[in-house]
């Protein structure tokens, strides 16, 4: 019992406070932040590029249904265009 506190003590020394910036890659070995957080960030950026593309298209297609040509109809309307 009192090795299982130590080991858990000298665990808790190594990581500083900071569980969640290490990932456990193995029994024995971690990965840190530094390695992991570029290809983490990187995916991030590329998801939000492709959230903002898409609805800057649902956008624009919304919108090009919503507002009919006016020259369809065969004459022009004198009320605001807004």
């Amino acid at each position: 019992m009192q090795a299982m506190v130590r080991s858990l003590n000298n665990l808790d020394e190594r990581f500083h406070h900071s569980y969640f910036l290490y990932l456990l890659t193995g029994p024995e070995s971690f990965v840190t932040v530094e390695i992991y957080i570029v290809p983490l960030v990187a995916l991030i950026a590329a998801l939000m590029v492709k959230v903002c593309a898409s609805a800057l298209h649902a956008q624009a297609v919304s919108f090009s249904v919503s507002r009919p040509d006016r020259r369809a109809y065969g004459r022009r309307s004198t009320a605001c265009a807004c």
